[in-house]
């Protein structure tokens, strides 16, 4: 059995789009689509020459990068939090054998 979905209306540069999605996923379907309408809106408002659809690529390419540079950010905090966990191990075995 398929489980149950509702349909979510949200709206990108004044256009009403219509998406499936589980109801405990509607707000999150909102919170993204007005993201995404913001960064239509910003490129639109310093590029009016562009189609919709250009909008839309620019949008989608801006946030790819974001979320690439988010990603990066992570996997560098990640390296640093092994790197600063292994210096504790070593300092913790230093100082054990300074108690001996």
């Amino acid at each position: 059995m398929n489980p149950p979905t509702n349909q979510t209306k949200v709206r990108l540069l004044n256009r009403d789009w219509q998406f499936k999605c589980a109801p405990n996923e509607a707000n999150k379907l909102q919170e993204v689509a007005l993201h995404l309408n913001h960064a239509m809106q910003t490129i639109e408002s310093k590029n009016h020459n562009l189609s919709y659809e250009e909008t839309v690529v620019m949008a989608a390419i801006n946030i790819c990068y974001e979320l690439q540079a988010e990603k990066n950010r992570a996997k560098r905090l990640t390296e640093a939090g092994k790197k600063i966990k292994l210096l504790r191990d070593r300092l913790a075995k230093k100082l054990a054998l300074l108690e001996v």
